[in-house]
């Protein structure tokens, strides 16, 4: 759990200035793009949960109610709790097999291929994208990145970050400022959660 926050709260406002600066735009034309509909593809929370059943990859969900009971906490923080007041869920799926698994896995003798490439081409190919809008793509010979937002309402959105090695889903009355606004509580977190 603490992974995650760390993960959620320290890498993912890291990642996003860094991502822009090596791409030099946000989205492919310098303009978030709206994706086609694809057919014979899987929504979000249906593949999450496929993924999550498989003992190779490590899923946990934080669901509203739990943000809910952190605002309740008596040391609770007034910025800390308008935070969480907006938060409807975070989801997050991470890889856990090795690059040996992977090959008995494939049954390929290719060595180009590597447990990222193959975990983020599995779940990008796979994933309806439809109604969601490209804010980044970046390949690179370190990393794969693909983030993207999908609006559901003035005070609903969802974020959601694949990269090479996890899936990060956030949904609520956010913005990608409240996404950077979650690395300012991170310390307070931290005395939340058990060792």
């Amino acid at each position: 759990m603490k992974k995650f926050v760390l993960i959620l709260t320290v890498c993912l406002p890291l990642l996003l200035p860094a991502q822009v600066a090596s791409t030099g735009n946000i989205a492919n034309s310098g303009i978030a793009t709206e994706l086609p509909n694809v057919e014979g593809k899987t929504e979000l929370s249906v593949l999450l949960n496929r993924y999550a059943e498989d003992n190779r990859y490590k899923f946990f969900e934080i669901n509203e109610e739990m943000f809910k009971a952190f605002c309740e906490l008596e040391n609770a923080d007034s910025t800390s709790i308008a935070l969480f007041k907006k938060i409807k869920s975070v989801k997050m799926l991470e890889i856990q097999i090795s690059a040996k698994d992977l090959k008995i896995l494939e049954k390929r003798d290719n060595d180009d291929l590597t447990v990222e490439s193959w975990f983020y081409g599995e779940f990008t190919s796979e994933l309806d994208q439809t109604g969601y809008i490209q804010l980044l793509k970046s390949s690179n010979n370190r990393s794969l990145t693909l983030f993207l937002k999908k609006e559901y309402g003035p005070a609903d959105n969802e974020f959601l970050l694949i990269t090479d090695k996890m899936v990060i889903d956030i949904r609520g009355d956010i913005k990608v400022k409240t996404i950077y606004q979650m690395e300012e509580m991170m310390s307070y977190v931290q005395q939340i959660l058990p060792n």
